[in-house]
């Protein structure tokens, strides 16, 4: 992400109601009463007089811009939330689960300059400012908060980064997109080597599923791999492609998002097509089965940006609200909802959003000014006051 560390200079005349202004860098010629500006390299005190067409020459420092500029980010796994805040500070949290209680936020020590964030099932990482990225696992109930941020070694110069499973993908500057998987603390190094994508080379962004990923490509168009057993490919035929297909029905995207059995693409005029198993409602066109053909969903629908969870679906719409869609048991689409909500239905009091990030029977938001809202499984843990599953709370840090 590019940013300028100079507040901009104001633009250079060569001159200034017939005087030469010095050419340079720092430093501001001013009139007074008839005002012409220009930059000057010179520095010094400003000269006071009182003829009305004097110049005035005021020494300015350059102003550096006392952060970065950058996006707060959120994401979630089936295994721990994490949020990017304002303040460039990385904080983790996690639901409880049959083999673990639940971990309230804590932040991730020694990361100061992440990015971006993505999360799979055991395992979060971070693309950090100079492009290369940092994992960590969740950490186990007798190990206690600290966390071990491991440098995936050879992965440099990466615009975007998912998680999905065990599975990690990037996409490099160069467009192309590879993947490594969490083996496990067994092995000589928790983490696989990182292998490239057949099939892509001009990737924009990615987005990984527990067996399948997608990619969208600078020509609009989204391209999957991996598993299609529930037809979370876009294509026709089960069974495994090791190399990335293009999904039919599917133009002008820009945003892809991989769940456990399906899959949601937005267009860059806001329509959301969804594709793979509706079991749970999880496509949000109705109870119906699914299938391999993208469905689109409400015509009305204007959205900013989606997500795809493990069985249920969420969108920020071009107002700031949010909308779900999908399994509720846990309350991920909302407290009043039924067990299943097969079309979107809104969430009452969640406003001013500006990402949702759907996970494993819960949903998280952040919001404008950076606070987090949860509700599902999430909204149970100690990171909220819920007063039940499905109540958005805020997080508390």
């Amino acid at each position: 992400m590019e940013y300028s560390p100079y507040i901009p200079m104001l633009p250079r005349f060569s001159r200034t109601l017939g005087r030469t202004a010095p050419r340079g860098l720092p430093g501001v010629w001013c009139v007074v009463a008839l005002i012409g500006c220009g930059a000057s390299s010179q520095r010094s005190s400003a000269a006071i007089t009182s003829r009305p067409d004097a110049v005035v020459r005021v020494a300015v420092a350059p102003v550096r811009s006392a952060t970065p500029a950058f996006d707060p980010d959120l994401a979630a796994g089936c295994g721990q939330t994490c949020a990017l805040r304002p303040d460039r500070s990385v904080w983790c949290w996690s639901a409880a689960s049959r083999a673990r209680p639940a971990l309230a936020p804590h932040t991730v020590m020694g990361l100061t300059d992440a990015e971006q964030l993505a999360c799979g099932t055991n395992h979060c990482c971070a693309l950090r400012e100079e492009g290369n990225v940092s994992c960590w696992e969740r950490p186990r109930p007798d190990a206690g908060v600290p966390l071990m941020l491991r440098e995936i070694l050879g992965v440099t110069g990466v615009r975007q980064i998912a998680s999905g499973g065990d599975r990690t993908c990037v996409v490099f500057r160069s467009g192309v997109v590879s993947c490594w998987t969490l083996q496990g603390a067994r092995r000589s190094s928790p983490y696989s080597e990182a292998r490239p994508v057949a099939g892509l080379d001009d990737a924009m962004r990615v987005s990984v599923g527990p067996a399948h990923a997608c990619a969208v490509t600078t020509d609009a168009r989204v391209h999957c791999w991996g598993s299609n057993t529930y037809g979370q490919l876009g294509v026709d035929g089960r069974g495994v492609r090791g190399r990335a297909v293009v999904v039919p029905g599917v133009s002008d995207a820009v945003e892809v998002s991989g769940g456990d059995r399906h899959t949601c693409a937005r267009t860059r005029e806001g329509q959301v097509y969804c594709w793979g198993s509706n079991r749970d409602g999880a496509l949000g066109v109705g109870p119906f089965q699914g299938g391999f053909t993208p469905q689109r969903l409400d015509a009305y629908m204007s959205a900013a940006s989606v997500s795809a969870g493990a069985r249920h679906t969420c969108a920020v719409l071009a107002d700031q609200s949010v909308q779900c869609w999908g399994d509720n048991r846990a309350g991920a689409v909302g407290a009043i909802l039924p067990e299943r909500a097969y079309s979107p239905v809104g969430l009452p009091g969640v406003a001013r959003v500006a990402r949702v990030v759907a996970g494993c029977g819960s949903t998280c938001a952040m919001q404008v000014d950076g606070s987090v809202l949860c509700w599902g499984d999430a909204g149970a843990t100690r990171a909220t006051a819920a007063a039940r599953p499905g109540e958005p709370a805020r997080v508390r840090w």
